[in-house]
Protein backbone atom coordinates (compact mmCIF):
# COMPACT_ATOMS: atom_id res chain seq x y z
CA UNK A 1 0.00 0.00 0.00
CA UNK A 2 1.33 3.37 -0.87
CA UNK A 3 1.25 5.94 1.76
CA UNK A 4 -1.92 8.37 1.46
CA UNK A 5 -1.84 12.05 0.00
CA UNK A 6 -4.22 14.39 0.22
CA UNK A 7 -7.27 14.40 -1.94
CA UNK A 8 -10.05 16.29 -2.96
CA UNK A 9 -12.84 13.81 -2.26
CA UNK A 10 -15.61 15.98 -5.02
CA UNK A 11 -13.29 14.94 -8.04
CA UNK A 12 -13.20 11.32 -7.28
CA UNK A 13 -16.25 8.99 -7.75
CA UNK A 14 -17.01 5.97 -5.39
CA UNK A 15 -17.65 2.76 -6.66
CA UNK A 16 -17.46 0.71 -3.57
CA UNK A 17 -17.67 1.11 0.40
CA UNK A 18 -15.41 -0.96 2.83
CA UNK A 19 -18.52 -2.00 5.16
CA UNK A 20 -16.62 -4.30 7.50
CA UNK A 21 -13.56 -6.74 8.19
CA UNK A 22 -14.25 -10.24 7.87
CA UNK A 23 -12.61 -12.90 9.89
CA UNK A 24 -9.17 -12.92 11.11
CA UNK A 25 -7.20 -12.73 7.82
CA UNK A 26 -7.45 -9.18 6.51
CA UNK A 27 -10.35 -9.73 4.34
CA UNK A 28 -13.70 -7.12 4.12
CA UNK A 29 -16.68 -7.03 2.95
CA UNK A 30 -17.29 -4.52 0.05
CA UNK A 31 -20.73 -3.20 -0.93
CA UNK A 32 -20.27 -1.95 -4.38
CA UNK A 33 -21.67 0.89 -6.09
CA UNK A 34 -21.18 0.11 -9.62
CA UNK A 35 -22.65 -2.47 -11.94
CA UNK A 36 -19.03 -3.37 -13.86
CA UNK A 37 -18.06 -5.55 -11.13
CA UNK A 38 -14.68 -6.67 -12.76
CA UNK A 39 -12.93 -3.35 -11.21
CA UNK A 40 -12.84 -6.11 -8.26
CA UNK A 41 -10.84 -8.61 -9.69
CA UNK A 42 -7.54 -9.97 -7.95
CA UNK A 43 -4.27 -8.46 -9.33
CA UNK A 44 -6.71 -4.94 -9.53
CA UNK A 45 -4.88 -1.91 -8.35
CA UNK A 46 -7.84 0.26 -6.39
CA UNK A 47 -7.75 3.88 -4.69
CA UNK A 48 -8.80 4.14 -1.54
CA UNK A 49 -10.43 7.44 -0.31
CA UNK A 50 -10.10 7.63 3.23
CA UNK A 51 -11.11 10.18 6.43
CA UNK A 52 -7.69 10.35 8.46
CA UNK A 53 -7.66 11.99 11.77
CA UNK A 54 -6.43 15.82 11.61
CA UNK A 55 -3.61 16.97 13.21
CA UNK A 56 -3.43 17.77 16.56
CA UNK A 57 -4.18 21.38 16.82
CA UNK A 58 -1.90 23.68 19.25
CA UNK A 59 -3.31 23.77 23.19
CA UNK A 60 -5.06 26.98 23.90
CA UNK A 61 -3.82 29.35 25.96
CA UNK A 62 -6.86 29.75 27.90
CA UNK A 63 -9.73 27.10 28.54
CA UNK A 64 -12.48 29.78 27.60
CA UNK A 65 -10.36 30.18 23.44
CA UNK A 66 -11.25 26.27 23.39
CA UNK A 67 -11.40 25.13 19.33
CA UNK A 68 -13.58 23.13 18.06
CA UNK A 69 -12.56 19.10 16.68
CA UNK A 70 -10.62 19.53 13.61
CA UNK A 71 -12.42 17.64 10.45
CA UNK A 72 -10.69 14.07 9.00
CA UNK A 73 -8.46 15.19 6.71
CA UNK A 74 -9.49 12.81 2.92
CA UNK A 75 -6.68 11.10 1.50
CA UNK A 76 -6.20 8.53 -1.14
CA UNK A 77 -4.19 5.56 -1.23
CA UNK A 78 -3.82 2.61 -3.74
CA UNK A 79 -4.49 -1.33 -3.14
CA UNK A 80 -3.99 -4.51 -4.77
CA UNK A 81 -6.11 -7.02 -4.40
CA UNK A 82 -4.69 -10.16 -3.62
CA UNK A 83 -8.01 -12.05 -3.99
CA UNK A 84 -11.88 -11.66 -4.29
CA UNK A 85 -14.96 -14.15 -3.78
CA UNK A 86 -18.83 -13.42 -3.61
CA UNK A 87 -20.39 -12.37 0.13
CA UNK A 88 -23.72 -12.54 0.73
CA UNK A 89 -26.14 -10.18 -0.69
CA UNK A 90 -24.59 -9.02 -3.44
CA UNK A 91 -21.37 -7.91 -1.46
CA UNK A 92 -18.04 -8.58 -3.16
CA UNK A 93 -15.45 -9.71 -0.11
CA UNK A 94 -11.37 -8.83 -0.86
CA UNK A 95 -8.09 -9.25 0.31
CA UNK A 96 -5.71 -6.66 -0.32
CA UNK A 97 -1.94 -7.37 -0.33
CA UNK A 98 -0.47 -6.62 2.90
CA UNK A 99 -3.66 -6.75 4.76
CA UNK A 100 -3.23 -9.85 6.59
CA UNK A 101 -4.69 -9.49 9.76
CA UNK A 102 -8.22 -8.17 11.37
CA UNK A 103 -7.04 -5.05 12.64
CA UNK A 104 -5.12 -4.16 9.19
CA UNK A 105 -8.52 -4.72 7.33
CA UNK A 106 -10.82 -2.66 10.51
CA UNK A 107 -8.02 0.22 9.80
CA UNK A 108 -10.26 0.46 6.21
CA UNK A 109 -13.76 0.15 7.41
CA UNK A 110 -15.61 3.03 5.86
CA UNK A 111 -13.24 4.10 3.13
CA UNK A 112 -14.40 4.27 -0.45
CA UNK A 113 -13.76 2.41 -3.70
CA UNK A 114 -13.26 5.21 -6.14
CA UNK A 115 -11.92 6.00 -9.79
CA UNK A 116 -11.35 9.22 -11.03
CA UNK A 117 -14.63 10.63 -13.27
CA UNK A 118 -12.57 10.30 -16.62
CA UNK A 119 -11.63 6.52 -15.79
CA UNK A 120 -15.22 5.61 -15.45
CA UNK A 121 -16.48 2.68 -18.16
CA UNK A 122 -17.97 4.33 -20.94
CA UNK A 123 -22.10 3.51 -21.51
CA UNK A 124 -24.05 2.99 -24.21
CA UNK A 125 -26.68 6.04 -25.07
CA UNK A 126 -29.48 4.43 -23.23
CA UNK A 127 -27.60 4.25 -19.60
CA UNK A 128 -25.89 6.63 -17.53
CA UNK A 129 -24.30 7.67 -14.12
CA UNK A 130 -26.46 8.80 -11.22
CA UNK A 131 -24.44 12.11 -10.62
CA UNK A 132 -25.18 13.39 -14.12
CA UNK A 133 -28.65 13.62 -13.72
CA UNK A 134 -27.97 16.82 -11.70
CA UNK A 135 -29.12 19.99 -14.13
CA UNK A 136 -31.02 17.54 -16.59
CA UNK A 137 -34.14 19.71 -18.12
CA UNK A 138 -36.91 18.34 -17.53
CA UNK A 139 -39.96 17.91 -19.85
CA UNK A 140 -43.38 16.82 -20.08
CA UNK A 141 -44.48 13.86 -22.27
CA UNK A 142 -45.30 16.33 -25.04
CA UNK A 143 -41.76 17.75 -25.03
CA UNK A 144 -42.88 20.91 -23.08
CA UNK A 145 -39.69 21.60 -20.52
CA UNK A 146 -41.11 22.34 -16.86
CA UNK A 147 -38.25 21.99 -14.62
CA UNK A 148 -34.45 21.07 -13.83
CA UNK A 149 -32.98 17.94 -11.70
CA UNK A 150 -31.70 19.41 -8.55
CA UNK A 151 -30.35 16.15 -7.35
CA UNK A 152 -31.09 12.14 -6.85
CA UNK A 153 -31.26 9.95 -3.73
CA UNK A 154 -30.62 6.85 -3.98
CA UNK A 155 -32.92 5.60 -1.09
CA UNK A 156 -32.78 1.75 -0.58
CA UNK A 157 -36.01 0.49 -2.55
CA UNK A 158 -37.44 3.60 -3.31
CA UNK A 159 -35.06 6.16 -5.18
CA UNK A 160 -36.37 9.65 -6.15
CA UNK A 161 -35.40 12.93 -7.95
CA UNK A 162 -35.71 16.06 -6.47
CA UNK A 163 -37.06 18.62 -9.60
CA UNK A 164 -37.20 22.57 -9.33
CA UNK A 165 -39.94 23.55 -11.14
CA UNK A 166 -39.56 26.88 -13.91
CA UNK A 167 -41.73 28.47 -11.20
CA UNK A 168 -39.37 27.42 -8.25
CA UNK A 169 -41.49 25.07 -6.15
CA UNK A 170 -39.93 21.86 -5.56
CA UNK A 171 -41.34 18.13 -6.90
CA UNK A 172 -40.49 15.01 -5.92
CA UNK A 173 -40.66 12.19 -8.43
CA UNK A 174 -40.12 8.54 -7.82
CA UNK A 175 -37.23 7.54 -9.91
CA UNK A 176 -38.95 4.15 -11.67
CA UNK A 177 -39.86 3.84 -15.38
CA UNK A 178 -43.43 4.43 -15.11
CA UNK A 179 -43.06 7.85 -14.18
CA UNK A 180 -39.81 8.50 -15.90
CA UNK A 181 -39.72 7.66 -19.38
CA UNK A 182 -36.83 7.87 -21.01
CA UNK A 183 -33.48 10.06 -20.36
CA UNK A 184 -31.05 11.85 -23.27
CA UNK A 185 -27.56 12.32 -21.80
CA UNK A 186 -26.78 13.76 -25.18
CA UNK A 187 -29.38 16.90 -25.15
CA UNK A 188 -29.12 16.58 -21.25
CA UNK A 189 -33.07 16.68 -20.84
CA UNK A 190 -35.22 13.69 -19.14
CA UNK A 191 -38.44 13.07 -20.69
CA UNK A 192 -41.47 12.38 -17.86
CA UNK A 193 -43.90 9.38 -18.69
CA UNK A 194 -46.83 11.74 -17.47
CA UNK A 195 -47.07 15.21 -17.04
CA UNK A 196 -45.51 16.63 -14.11
CA UNK A 197 -48.36 18.47 -12.57
CA UNK A 198 -50.14 14.83 -11.31
CA UNK A 199 -46.57 14.54 -9.70
CA UNK A 200 -46.40 17.38 -7.29
CA UNK A 201 -46.59 16.11 -3.62
CA UNK A 202 -43.95 18.04 -2.39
Amino acid sequence: MHDPQPADPTSWVRIGRIAREVGLAGWVKVEPLTDFYERFSPGACLTLLRRMAAPAATPPVAAEAATEPAEPIPHVEQVVVADARDGPKGSIQLLFTGIETCEGARALVGSYIVVRAEDRMPLADDQFYTDELTGLVVCNPDGSEVGTVEGFDDVPGNPYLTLRTADGREALVPFRRVFVARIDRRQRRLHLAVPLATLMFA
